[in-house]
C-alpha cells in the first residue's frame, strides 16, 4: 500500500447481549483509539437491559456508529458475527476487526492491528492478525498480564500451529482480518460452533496469520462471560462435580473439532492447504476420526494429534472414548489420503506462514 493510499477504514465488528454493565467502558476505548480511521457496526441479539439505550446514545454522538438492521429471533454469539461479517462484506471495506462488549481495547489497538494487515489490503488470500490480552476482573484490576503465557504458551505465534485445527487459544477480540478472510469464512457451516475458531483455522490452514506479541486488549473476567478463562476455571470446577458434563463437553468439543476440520478441507479445497495442515487433516479423517476408539485413542497417545498442554490432551483422550453424535461424518472425507499421507506424521506445533510465529480456550477442555 503507497503511502499516498487512503487509509482504508477498519471495520470494528461489535455483537452485544445484556452487555449494559461494562459496555460504555469498552465503546469510550474504541472512541479513545489514536487511530480514528473505524467505523463501527453493531447486532444486538435482543438484549432487554439498558445495551441499546447505550448503544443508541453514543451512536448519536458519533456518526462512525452504526447499528444493524436486523430480525428480532435471537441468534446466539457466533450467528451474530457471521450477520455482522455479512454486513462488513455489503461494505468496500478491506480490514474488519472483532470485539466483545466487555473488553477495554489500549489506544493504539487500532493502530497495530492496521499496520499488521496493510501488506494484505487487497490479498487474494485469507489474512488473520492477532494480538496478545491481559485478563482483569470485573473492577478492571489486572489478573494475568499475557492471556498466551497463561494458556501455556510460550509466544502467541503457537497458538496458529496444526494444533488449532483441535483448539482454539486466541479470543475473537484479539483479532482483525481482510476481506478474503470474510468472504472465504461464510457461510458459516453449520457445524462450526465458534465463529473465532474458524477464522483463525481458514488463516492458518489456507492463508496467512500474523501473530502480535503486544497486549492490545484488557480481556474481563467476569460471572457472566459466555467464553473467557474465568470460564474456564468454572469449567474445571464443573468437571469436577459433574462427570456427566465432563464426559458431554469432552464429546461435543472433540467431534467439533472433527467436523470443523473436515469444512475446512471442504472450504478451501485440498490443493490450497498448507502441506503441515494437510497431514494434520489426513489425521484426523483417518484416525481421529475412526470407527475404533482405540485407533482415535493410539493417534492421541502416539502424539500423531495433540493439543497445547497435557491438560488439554487429556480432555481430548475422555472425547475420543465416546461415539459420535449421529450426524458426524465418518467416511473418511479426504480423497487425497494418498497424497498426503506421508505428511501425516509431520503434525508438529511449529509456527505456520513462515511466522516467527476466550480463544475460546472454549474448544480446548
Amino acid at each position: 500500500m503507497s503511502v499516498l493510499d487512503p487509509v482504508p477504514v477498519l471495520h470494528i465488528l461489535l455483537a452485544t447481549y445484556r452487555g449494559a454493565r461494562f459496555l460504555p467502558a469498552q465503546l469510550d476505548s474504541l472512541i479513545e483509539q489514536r487511530d480514528r480511521e473505524w467505523r463501527l457496526l453493531v447486532s444486538d441479539d435482543g438484549s432487554d437491559d439498558d445495551t441499546l439505550s447505550i448503544l443508541r446514545g453514543y451512536a448519536a454522538r458519533d456518526p462512525r456508529i452504526v447499528m444493524v438492521e436486523r430480525s428480532p429471533a435471537t441468534l446466539g454469539a457466533t450467528r451474530n458475527f457471521a450477520l455482522l461479517l455479512q454486513h462488513f462484506l455489503s461494505t468496500d471495506g478491506q480490514w474488519f476487526a472483532l470485539c466483545d462488549q466487555d473488553d477495554v481495547w489500549l489506544p493504539h489497538k487500532v493502530e497495530r492491528l492496521r499496520r499488521a494487515l496493510r501488506d494484505h489490503v487487497n490479498a487474494t488470500e485469507p489474512c488473520l492478525a492477532y494480538s496478545d490480552l491481559a485478563w482483569i476482573d470485573e473492577r478492571g484490576r489486572l489478573l494475568s498480564a499475557s492471556h498466551f503465557s497463561g494458556a501455556g504458551l510460550r509466544h502467541p505465534a503457537q497458538a496458529a500451529t496444526v494444533s488449532a485445527l483441535l483448539h482454539n487459544l486466541v479470543p475473537g477480540c484479539a483479532m482483525a482480518g481482510n476481506r478474503a478472510l470474510a468472504e472465504r469464512a461464510l457461510p458459516l457451516p453449520t457445524s462450526v460452533a465458534h465463529h473465532d475458531w474458524w477464522l483463525l483455522a481458514l488463516a492458518a490452514a489456507g492463508g496467512e496469520v500474523v501473530p502480535v506479541s503486544e497486549v492490545l486488549v484488557h480481556y474481563r473476567q467476569h460471572g457472566n462471560n459466555q467464553v473467557g478463562a474465568s470460564g474456564a476455571l468454572r469449567r474445571i470446577a464443573r468437571l469436577l462435580t459433574r462427570p456427566a458434563y465432563l464426559l458431554a463437553h469432552a464429546k461435543t468439543q472433540y467431534w467439533g473439532a472433527v467436523e470443523q476440520g473436515s469444512e475446512l478441507r471442504t472450504r478451501l479445497g485440498f490443493d490450497r492447504i498448507k502441506p503441515a495442515w494437510r497431514g494434520a487433516l489426513t489425521v484426523s479423517e483417518r484416525r481421529l476420526a475412526a470407527h475404533s476408539r482405540w485407533r482415535r485413542v493410539h493417534a492421541i497417545l502416539s502424539g500423531a494429534a495433540k493439543r497445547q498442554g497435557l491438560a488439554r490432551s487429556i480432555f481430548m483422550l475422555i472425547g475420543a472414548l465416546q461415539e459420535p453424535p449421529p450426524s458426524t461424518d465418518r467416511t473418511g472425507g479426504c480423497t487425497h489420503v494418498s497424497a498426503c499421507t506421508d505428511m501425516a506424521d509431520e503434525w508438529t506445533a511449529r509456527p505456520c506462514s513462515g511466522q516467527a510465529d476466550r480463544g475460546t480456550d472454549q474448544p480446548v477442555g
